[in-house]
């Protein structure tokens, strides 16, 4: 997957360098369960292979719990207004501590006039036009227009008027989900998601080598939506095998949902479900929101 990448975004984008875990790709491999049986399986289902932008789907699940529990009382609220200070994870102390005098010593990925107006709903949608570097990538050099007089220096587009698919942006969507639940986001997706549905124990989701905070005291890897650059989720086929047919009770024996709350809430016309879709545009009225 390294070699991949760098004959593919790491050769056409600026900036492109690997800075998470490329892990090898096998043969393909996957399950057909119908009904809560399986009906076909090929290649090799437990082999852990990385997931890429299905990452998105892991993410956008943690934001739709984020809001079942009321930690997003609603998905049109502006984000920044939710969004603790975000530290940097140091592990020693400057030895010249004169010498970063003046220096900004916290994250701050809403502190321009058009970053304060996104809300939670532009962010999901990838309508939020989201400008600045997270990571040590800037927004506008992944997947960047022909033109590179552009990428700098473009006129911004209202939040929520404007389709693009940006892996960046997505990526400090994770890292506002961790700040709202204070706690790793493979952390949420486990014990929210992946247990109750009997999801296998054997995906991982991890962030770049340098995107370590400090949350309440304790190191925290702020995780990435995406494997550009490496890292992302890295699961198997069989993951949801057992899963699918757990809770359909077919062959495994029935059991109780343990994610019906969940579900209904989501899938209420005004809940969070029309809402999390990472990889195309609904067009939905867009209500004035103050900054």
């Amino acid at each position: 997957m390294e070699e991949s990448h760098y004959r593919s975004f790491g050769r056409n984008e600026p900036l492109a360098q690997g800075i998470g875990p490329f892990k090898p790709r096998g043969e393909p491999s996957g399950v057909i369960v119908r009904g809560g049986y399986l009906v076909a399986q090929w290649g090799e289902p437990d082999r852990v292979d990385m997931t890429h932008s299905v990452t998105k789907s892991f993410l956008s699940a943690t934001v739709g719990l984020a809001f079942d529990r009321g930690l997003i009382p609603s998905v049109r609220d502006t984000v920044w207004k939710s969004q603790a200070p975000v530290y940097r994870l140091r592990l020693t102390a400057s030895s010249e501590p004169g010498s970063e005098l003046g220096h900004p010593m916290f994250l701050d990925p809403w502190n321009t006039p058009h970053n304060k107006t996104i809300i939670w709903d532009d962010l999901l949608r990838q309508t939020s036009d989201w400008e600045g570097t997270l990571w040590g990538k800037p927004e506008w050099a992944d997947r960047p227009a022909q033109n590179s007089a552009e990428w700098k220096s473009r006129p911004r587009k209202a939040p929520g008027t404007a389709y693009e698919y940006n892996d960046v942006r997505v990526n400090v969507l994770a890292l506002a989900a961790t700040n709202i639940w204070r706690r790793p986001l493979p952390e949420v997706l486990r014990d929210h998601l992946m247990d109750p549905i009997g999801a296998s124990r054997t995906w991982r989701w991890n962030g770049y080598d340098n995107a370590w905070i400090t949350l309440d005291g304790r190191p925290c890897r702020s995780c990435l939506a995406a494997g550009t650059g490496g890292a992302g989720c890295s699961s198997t086929p069989g993951t949801w095998r057992a899963s699918a047919c757990s809770r359909s009770g077919a062959g495994c024996g029935a059991q109780a949902d343990p994610l019906r709350g969940v579900g209904e809430a989501l899938a209420h016309p005004h809940g969070a479900a029309a809402h999390l879709r990472l990889h195309e545009l609904v067009p939905q009225h867009r209500p004035q929101v103050d900054a």
